[in-house]
C-alpha cells in the first residue's frame, strides 16, 4: 500500500453543550453513523458526517475523563 497516496482522516475532538441523546438523533435523522466508544480511560462519540468524515464529540463528563486520562502527557499548565 502506498501511504503517500492515501487519504488519512484528520482527528478532531470537540466538546459541545448539546445532550448526548440529541447528537444521536441528529445523526439518525441525516442517515449518518454515530457511535459511543471507549478510547482507553475515556469515551467519545464518533460522529460521521455524511458517513465519510469522522469527528469525536465529547460531553462535559467525557471531556473531564479525557483531560484526566491525558494529564500525564501534557506539559505543566
Amino acid at each position: 500500500m502506498d501511504r503517500q497516496n492515501c487519504e488519512a482522516p484528520e482527528l478532531y475532538r470537540h466538546g459541545v453543550g448539546i445532550k448526548k441523546l440529541r447528537r444521536f438523533e441528529v445523526a439518525r435523522a441525516q442517515g449518518w453513523k454515530a457511535l459511543e466508544l471507549p478510547r482507553g480511560g475515556f469515551d467519545v462519540i464518533e460522529f460521521w458526517i455524511e458517513n465519510r468524515v469522522m469527528i469525536e464529540l465529547l460531553t462535559p463528563d467525557m471531556a473531564k475523563d479525557y483531560l484526566a486520562a491525558t494529564r500525564k502527557f501534557r506539559g505543566p499548565a
